[in-house]
């Protein structure tokens, strides 16, 4: 059974997912409750774009294991595609229980409570994945964005000048500190950091953006 499982990873690895299915069903025929083999069935199911099979497969891994977060991750990833985000929602917090280390998922989380509206719920959730993941780039985004759309600018600011550490080529994150430094009034530190974002949307060729940041300095050297 071992040999199975282990093949059908490798198989999957190699994206020869149609043999990897084989080999999982193979787990399965010798031990019905193989929780993991349902699991990567399940997710080989999701690359393959066929969400509602997948549904049907994670759905059976979590009957026979509910602390499979694994699972819970693909029911979650599954359910979106099919345009269910209280379903998602609910799956990737039951994930998020068993797993609360795991900072992707809580943006997943995040990202889900801010498209219902839930602002509170989807900036807590983002703070939770960069406490816990404090390197994953798209958290900070998340969260320094949705803190400057909220006006909570030191929130902002303390996200996106740990952006700007990690990638230091990231152009909308100096725009989004300068916006939240104005806000907190330190208009020399907004203003070295609008620049900065002014040389990287001019290497890049971004002639709107570089505009936008023109606009902006003349307002504060106003």
């Amino acid at each position: 059974m071992n040999a199975h499982m282990g093949l059908g990873v490798v198989l999957s690895r190699q994206g020869e997912y149609d043999r990897a299915v084989e080999a999982y069903r193979r787990v399965i025929a010798l031990d019905p409750k193989n929780a993991q083999a349902q699991t990567s069935i399940g997710l080989i199911l999701l690359q393959q774009d066929r969400p509602k099979a997948a549904l049907t497969t994670l759905q059976r891994a979590v009957e026979i294991d509910p602390r499979n977060s694994g699972a819970q991750i693909g029911l979650g990833i599954a359910w979106l595609s099919q345009g269910d985000r209280s379903a998602a929602l609910a799956a990737f917090n039951r994930a998020a229980r068993r797993d609360p280390n795991n900072g992707k998922l809580h943006l997943q989380i995040g990202k889900i409570l801010q498209e219902t509206g839930d602002v509170r719920g989807a900036l807590s959730a983002y703070q939770r994945a960069v406490n816990v993941t404090p390197k994953l780039i798209d958290a900070q985004v998340a969260l320094g964005d949705l803190a400057l759309e909220q006006q909570e600018f030191m929130r902002a600011v303390l996200a996106f000048r740990e952006v700007v550490q990690l990638d230091p080529q990231n152009a909308h994150a100096f725009y989004q500190l300068g916006s939240a430094l104005k806000g907190r009034n330190r208009i020399e530190e907004a203003i070295a950091a609008f620049q900065q974002a002014q040389s990287l949307y001019e290497q890049q060729g971004n002639a709107a953006e570089v505009s936008r940041i023109e606009t902006a300095l003349k307002e504060l050297r106003s």
